[in-house]
């Protein structure tokens, strides 16, 4: 818009300009003009321009009452091709006129005016990208940071139930177990019948006690996250999705590890209900020699894996797979699929 504007106001003064020096109508050859002049800016071929370009300037040798129009063309030859609007100026030297030469000073002017502005706008869509892409970084590692927190906060819980069932079992539960042979030793011992039975009964509570707290220390042990049960209630959650679940792990993995795979599963799940036009989804977690299977795979119709985890979705689950130096691929072949490996500590 402000192209087409600067150039009107540059014809309007060339045809003023013409019409005080000349005695000629300035149609004709304003029509010419302009017509060249849409011609440039329409081709976006240098050589074409070239041409037009020298075929004006033939005009310009032909009929000097071009020349009051090129102020016009050095407008947009000032932009894209300063060499050749050097080369034009002869025909102003040629015909010289103040008023043609100060308009033409006029139309370079608003030319370099326009090309600061064109600068400016892609430098601040650049600065903008930028700003963008480093807001992205930090809403992914501030989730990330409160992600981690959470998974320490856990840890950290985990950690001090075993230590109080560590404690309970090394110190309360051999003091009952030694208690309850102590109290059978005394049964054997006694030969009142009054005592026996009330030595039996003891040993009965003691023996049941002992038996609760073994219950007890095997809970705090096994309380932390059953990531099979977890992952089932998370799909529960998306009635929207058909997803088939495959759990085949038999080794107790690390609690961070569990927290992580479940982080993966459920912005996989996420993502493919709000950004895949899949409706079928299928998740294995698959236990080999050597390493962890994680395979989730969708039926939508993907062009690229940004369609479907658009944001910080992928930025966080290559950094749980670079946590642990896994390896990450995508399948974007009949629908879009991930396949994680992560490798067993020995």
């Amino acid at each position: 818009m402000r192209n087409l504007i600067e150039k009107l106001i540059i014809l309007s003064l060339c045809i003023l300009c013409l019409s005080i020096y000349l005695d000629v109508n300035p149609v004709p050859y304003g029509l010419v003009a302009i017509g060249i002049s849409l011609l440039l800016n329409l081709s976006g071929n240098t050589n074409v321009n070239t041409l037009l370009y020298l075929a004006y300037s033939g005009l310009c040798l032909y009929d000097e009452v071009f020349i009051f129009f090129i102020p016009l063309f050095l407008y947009d030859l000032f932009i894209y091709n300063r060499m050749m609007s050097m080369i034009v100026t002869v025909f102003l030297i040629y015909d010289f006129n103040v008023y043609n030469l100060l308009l033409s000073m006029l139309a370079v002017y608003l030319a370099k005016q326009k090309v600061e502005y064109q600068t400016l706008t892609i430098e601040s869509k650049s600065i903008r990208d930028d700003l963008m892409e480093n807001t992205m970084s930090l809403s992914s590692s501030n989730a990330q940071i409160l992600a981690d927190k959470e998974k320490d906060v856990q840890i950290a819980i985990l950690n001090e139930r075993n230590r109080i069932s560590r404690e309970l079992h090394e110190s309360v539960g051999h003091l009952v177990s030694s208690s309850i042979l102590q109290v059978e030793a005394l049964a054997l011992t006694t030969t009142d019948e009054n005592s026996v039975a009330s030595l039996h009964a003891l040993q009965d509570r003691l023996s049941s006690g002992m038996k609760d707290i073994r219950e007890s220390i095997h809970n705090m042990h096994s309380e932390s996250l059953d990531l099979d049960k977890a992952i089932v209630d998370i799909i529960a959650n998306y009635p929207n999705l058909q997803i088939s679940f495959t759990y085949d792990i038999r080794s107790n993995l690390p609690y961070s590890m569990r927290l992580d795979i479940l982080s993966i599963v459920k912005e996989a799940i996420l993502n493919t209900s709000k950004h895949s036009t899949g409706r079928k989804m299928s998740i294995k977690l698959v236990e080999h020699p050597s390493f962890i299977s994680i395979s989730i795979k969708d039926d939508g119709v993907v062009k690229s894996v940004r369609q479907v985890y658009p944001g910080i979705g992928l930025i966080s689950i290559d950094e749980i797979v670079e946590k642990y130096s896994g390896i990450i691929n995508y399948d974007l072949e009949d629908g879009f699929g991930i396949h994680i490996t992560f490798i067993k500590e020995d």
